[in-house]
């Protein structure tokens, strides 16, 4: 009787809920973004953030024996004044992949939004500016940026505003994941640079889009792709798989070669961006490893490594 009272006891304990926690930092090159007020160099531009919301949706969590967990939050907005996210309770601990969506689904999206109650990620705001319903046919915005950069007089007046909406921007979107446990919850951390949002993206001139297209199309692109949502484990690298994959030396003068070992890179693309997420340069190794960067301005840059469109490691190297 004793030793069952015991296994009873380890049994619940193990089964016992535990709250899930999506934290989400928002940085520029790991600097924290704060609204209004810190300058940072968005695409060459010297740029102040004013407001940054988004929805994530539909969580789904797989556990280390490929088991679904559904039971979680349906909808979340993701503002950048709020880094941490409740997405229910589970009893599971082996969690390695998060699954979620990118916006909202098309039979939600354009319902009634007057249904959802006061406090609710789709009820309907009191202001303007914090309202993310866009219109009953249209639905919402499924992100809104928005910031200003200085005009030719060196004045804050380059306003720039990019609203999603469209039902075509509805995307899937998964991470292999490493949570950490704290206080009886399970943090799950992601890593959200908005350079990687803007990347491409012209914030002076493509730069007023309420709706689709353009710039909105270029966003959505980025974020669809994987580039945006980043788990700390991928930040981490941790599951690189092409480790060989090397540029030497590295701080550079005037060459970098790449190091491939026994990698096939036959398939692959390379191209070269600063810190700014500015393309420089396209590279061949597989006709010449030595690339020629001495007309290269000092400074950082990473090396991008794509197969079949899919950025499969980034390498960052220094110009002295």
């Amino acid at each position: 009787m004793k030793k069952l009272l015991i296994l009873l006891l380890i049994v619940g304990f193990n089964l016992s809920a535990k709250e899930v926690i999506l934290k989400i930092k928002h940085h520029i090159d790991g600097k924290e973004v704060v609204l209004n007020d810190s300058i940072y160099n968005i695409n060459s531009f010297d740029t102040k953030i004013q407001r940054l919301q988004y929805y994530l949706t539909n969580f789904q969590l797989i556990d280390g024996n490929n088991n679904e967990i559904n039971d979680l939050e349906k909808y979340v907005i993701v503002d950048i004044n709020t880094s941490e996210y409740s997405l229910g309770n589970i009893s599971v601990d082996n969690i390695s992949k998060i699954k979620y969506y990118f916006g909202i689904e098309k039979e939600v999206n354009n319902g009634d939004p007057s249904v959802w109650p006061e406090g609710h990620p789709l009820s309907l705001q009191n202001s303007f500016e914090a309202q993310m319903h866009w219109g009953w046919s249209a639905g919402y915005r499924f992100i809104a940026i928005e910031g200003v950069t200085k005009d030719i007089f060196n004045r804050w007046n380059n306003v720039f505003q990019f609203h999603l909406v469209g039902n075509q921007y509805y995307s899937q979107l998964q991470q292999d994941i490493s949570p950490t446990e704290k206080d009886g919850k399970i943090y799950i951390e992601f890593n959200v640079n908005l350079l990687d949002i803007l990347y491409n993206v012209d914030i002076i001139k493509d730069n007023f889009i309420h709706g689709s297209g353009g710039s909105n199309d270029v966003i959505a692109s980025n974020i669809k792709n994987g580039r945006v949502f980043k788990s700390e484990s991928t930040t981490a690298d941790v599951k690189d798989l092409y480790p060989e994959l090397k540029i030497t030396p590295n701080p550079a003068n005037d060459f970098i070669n790449l190091i491939t070992g026994s990698t096939n890179i036959s398939t692959f693309e390379f191209k070269i961006f600063n810190s700014n997420g500015e393309f420089i340069s396209d590279y061949f190794p597989n006709k010449s490893s030595n690339l020629n960067i001495s007309s290269f301005a000092t400074g950082v840059y990473y090396l991008q490594i794509t197969n079949d469109k899919t950025i499969i490691k980034t390498i960052k190297f220094i110009k002295n």
